[in-house]
This record gives C-alpha cells, structure tokens and sequence, in this order.
C-alpha cells in the first residue's frame, strides 16, 4: 500500500453523478474556449503548418512510423504520437486538408489534460479545489495558446499529465470523511518482481507515451525529474523501491525505445538529429535558441499568466506543510512546479513552451490561493459559484476576443498560396523548401492541392528527370530568380505581399512560371536520399550538378 495523505473533501460529495459533473465542467469550459477560432479557419502558422502537413502526408501514404516533409524527405525531429491522433481526427471528419481539424485535436488535448488536472487536485485537496484548479489551468496563457494552435506541445501535456495523475492516484488516498488526514499505512519492501497497484502500472505506461509525444528524450524528462525529487525527499527505502519495479521498467522502456530503435534501422542518420537536438540544446551548439540561466524565472509569468499574480498568496498558505510535513501533498506540488524550471536551467536550449508541461501544479497553486483571498470576504464565503463564474467568465471573455482577432505573421503567405491554387487549380506546382524560414515549406504544400504539387529540397532539384512536365510553376522567393534562370525562361505571376518576420523585397514569396529550356540535362533522383539533417536543412546537400 502507498504512503497516502488524503485531503479534505477529495472524493465529490452528495449525488454521484452531480458530483462528476461538477469535476467535468472545468474540462467542457475548456473545449468551448478553445474552440471559439475554429470557425474562422485562419491560416496555419509555419510552426503550426509541421503537425497537420506530416499528418496529412502519413494519412495518403499509409506509412505510419515515420513522419515526412515530403515524398522523399523525413522529418522525425518529434516521434508520431501527436500524427497518429491527429490522422484519427482526420478520419472522423472525413478530411486532413482542413486547419481546423488539426486544431480541434489539440482543443480536445488541452482539455483532456484540464479534466486530469481536476482529478488530481481533486484526490489531493476536494472537490471544491479540483474545479478550480481546472479552471485555472484552463486559462493559463500557455495553455490556451497551445491548446488552439495545430502544434504537438500539447499532446505532451495531456500525456505527461496523464503520467503524473497516475502518480497522484497511486500516492495519495482520497478521504471520504472531508476531515483529518490518514496518517501513511507502513507495508513490506516490495520486491522487484511483486504486484504493484494498477496506478503504478498506469504510470509507466503513461511515462512511456511521453517519449512518443514529444523530442525523443524530453518527454519522461518531464515526469521522471518531478517525481524522483518528490520521492528522494520522502528518504524513505519503501516508497523509494515501490518505483524500482522491473516490470515497470520493462514496459517503460518498450514503449519508450520501440520507436527510435525502428526508426534507426530504417532511415540512415536518424540517431543524429536526436543527438544534435539534445546536446546541443545542452551544450549552447544550439544557438537558436541559447538563453541565460535566469530565462525561465521571466518565462514563467507569461506561461502561467494571470495566475502567477496569486504565487505569493498560494506559497504563504502552503509553506508550513511543505517544510514541516513530509510526503504532503503540497511538498509534492512544490516539488514538481520547480524542480522542471531548475533542471530545464542548466540546459543552454531554452524556450517558453518547454514549461508548458509544469503549468500544473502552478495552476493547483493559484487554486489554494484564490480560496485562501475567496475566504476572507463574506459574501463570498456565503456564495462562492457565483464569485467564481464572475472571475473566470471574465477571463474567458478576453481570451474569446483575443482568439477571434489573433492573425499569424505568416497569415499574407497563406492568403497567397490559397489565391494562387484559386487561380492555377490543376498546377503543376513545384515547392522550394529551402526558402529562408525552413518550415515555411509545409505552410505551401498544405494550401496547395496534393496531387498537383512536387517539392524541391533545393532549386537544383529542377533538373529531376521525375519532373516530366515543359511548364510548371515554382514558389519561391523573390531574391532567387536569377538562378530560376539557369533552368528555364521564368516570367512573374503572383507575390505575396509579406513573408513572415522577413524583411526586403527579395525575402518575398513569389509564383513563377518555368518554361524548361529544351537543352537542359536532367538528372535521375531514383535511390536517391535525404538525411534527417538534410531534411532539416541542418547539413549541406544534396545538390543536382
């Protein structure tokens, strides 16, 4: 049996099924706020353009394990978890070709992960602090941005918080008095081959998928550091050998491993990525995204605005359990909102979504903190549901209009692939994908028809003996038509009228139309390939000459 702390009112009170609902109800707010900008159909971002893009391809080309750029080229910077749901919600809908369909599948993500931060709190501190918990985490800034964008961040916050409610089921005891809490229950050392509770199977199984979800590597990070600290503090051999559990370990690792071992012995250089991804973000070879030590002390106000405006309040309430009595439940909330911060510190690569993961426990936090504030006035002691849809409702308004105005830096190069495949409907279209923002590629090829559209790792690849057509059309930028040139007559049909964060007319993308010179030697591009670091354009090649 666990070492269990239970919490006042943790189990729903009075009618099961009213009771139920009531821990729902954060999540079905949730879903509706997320879902307002889905009738606006705006245009996808680059970055949003990757997950429904290589979905899209998956669902055409049946190929399930690997995630692709194109025909040719993987992209396997991030495993399949997040395209296999999103190809699942393509299935329903009857269509991958639609933004909104990738975006609903994050909505019900993140609001999938508000409704396991409810159980959780709810097992931790009752009912009434479950619902609110919820419904912080509904609003947290990070959340909402995340949970409406076609991105596969929030798949991993669904999935690392499905890991971590596990550990809160396995480790805490509801209590169905709403009093005292029950003081731990002592057992016998497990052993390393003996029965385990059906939570602590859940755990590693969710741990697991978490390494599905997201960077190979970054997932069970975000598990395994908050709950080795919880458990290093508890100092207690029992506890500690609960998690040695080789079965358990057994199915981590399967899960964890199968996908990456697969995918090295299918695609050649695979293994570099991952190792360029995780080192260098650790040793600052990643200079893109290298930032100070002291980066995620700022970044955690924006991820978990507004309500880390109430981290003094909650840290004032819950300092005494924390430090005074071990294996609490807010010793366990302490634990897990700043040891991922720390440990993600010492890493060079930093950015503001890598938090998104921990917004958790900062959201069952600002919870205690908004009932400690909540009881000091009586009216709202005396009608708290009210008090609660007036703050709540608020913040949702303001999200609800932020959402419904919100356009992307990219949204003119969206509006111009969809007025070019208005006008040349049946193309041919051939795609640059080295154009100056690496991921603007996918944006192209998913406003353009499919079957009428071929991309080119490079210009050089204008001379693929596959390209069979005299006529085609190319997009690419502006600054780039003087090596069009070398292939073929080139006249300027459309360009749009600003690319992204780019500055200068030559940075603009633009329509050509190549008339191929009838002298010019086409090169065969059967067998050929393309790493995963040339797919991202991390190394050179390769080049038709």
């Amino acid at each position: 049996m666990s070492h269990n702390i239970p919490s006042q009112n943790s189990v729903p009170q009075g009618n099961g099924s009213a009771g139920w609902l009531r821990l729902i109800f954060p999540a079905i707010c949730a879903l509706a706020l997320y879902c307002i900008p889905l009738p606006q159909d705006r245009v996808l971002s680059i970055h949003e353009s990757v997950l429904p893009q290589t979905a899209q391809l998956m669902a055409d080309n049946g190929d399930w394990l690997i995630p692709r750029r194109d025909a040719v080229a993987p992209w396997i910077e991030n495993p399949p978890l997040p395209q296999w749901l999103t190809v699942a919600m393509c299935t329903i809908a009857g269509t991958c070709s639609q933004a909104w369909v990738s975006r609903l599948t994050a909505g019900i993500s993140g609001a999938l992960a508000v409704l396991l931060v409810t159980l959780m709190a709810a097992r931790l501190f009752g009912t009434g602090i479950g619902v609110l918990s919820g419904l912080t985490m509904a609003t947290s800034y990070e959340v909402v941005r995340y949970a409406t964008l076609a991105e596969d961040e929030i798949f991993l916050t669904l999935t690392s918080a499905a890991a971590m409610t596990c550990f809160v089921f396995a480790e805490f005891k509801a209590s169905r008095t709403g009093g005292e809490r029950s003081s731990p229950t002592q057992r016998s050392t497990p052993r390393a081959w003996g029965y385990r509770s059906w939570w602590v199977v859940a755990f590693f199984i969710a741990t697991g998928l978490t390494n599905l979800t997201k960077g190979v590597g970054f997932g069970p990070m975000m598990v395994l550091v908050p709950v080795t600290c919880f458990i290093a503090l508890s100092w207690d051999r029992t506890h500690f050998r609960r998690y040695l559990w080789a079965w358990g370990i057994v199915i981590f690792l399967l899960l964890t491993l199968w996908w990456p071992i697969a995918v090295i012995l299918t695609i050649p250089g695979s293994l570099e990525v991952w190792v360029y991804d995780l080192l260098g973000r650790a040793s600052g070879d990643y200079e893109l995204i290298s930032k100070p030590f002291w980066y995620y002390g700022i970044a955690l106000a924006q991820v978990t605005a507004p309500w880390i405006l109430l981290t003094p309040v909650a840290l004032a309430v819950t300092w005494r359990e924390v430090f005074y009595k071990r294996h609490s439940p807010e010793q366990f909330l302490w634990v897990w909102a700043l040891s991922v911060p720390l440990v993600l510190s010492f890493f060079s690569g930093k950015h503001h979504h890598y938090l998104l993961h921990c917004v958790a426990p900062w959201s069952i936090l600002a919870a205690l903190g908004i009932r400690h504030l909540g009881c000091r006035f009586a009216i709202i002691r005396r009608s708290p549901k009210p008090g609660a849809a007036i703050l709540f409702g608020f913040i949702a308004v303001i999200y609800a209009l932020l959402l419904s105005t919100h356009k992307t830096v990219h949204h003119e190069d969206g509006e111009f692939i969809r007025a070019i495949t208005k006008r040349y409907p049946s193309g041919p279209f051939l795609v640059d994908q080295s154009v100056a923002d690496d991921l603007k590629g996918f944006q192209i090829q998913f406003y353009l028809p499919g079957p009428h559209t071929r991309t080119l790792h490079n210009l050089s690849f204008l001379r693929a003996k596959e390209i069979s057509e005299d006529r085609v059309y190319v997009i690419t930028e502006y600054g780039r038509r003087g090596e069009l040139t070398r292939f073929g007559d080139i006249q300027l049909l459309m360009q749009s009228e600003k690319t992204g964060r780019q500055q200068g007319p030559d940075t603009l993308l633009t329509l050509f139309e190549l008339t191929y010179y009838e002298y010019l030697k086409r090169i065969d591009t059967e067998g050929l390939v393309i790493t995963p670091m040339q797919a991202m354009y991390r190394a050179p090649g390769p080049v038709l000459e």
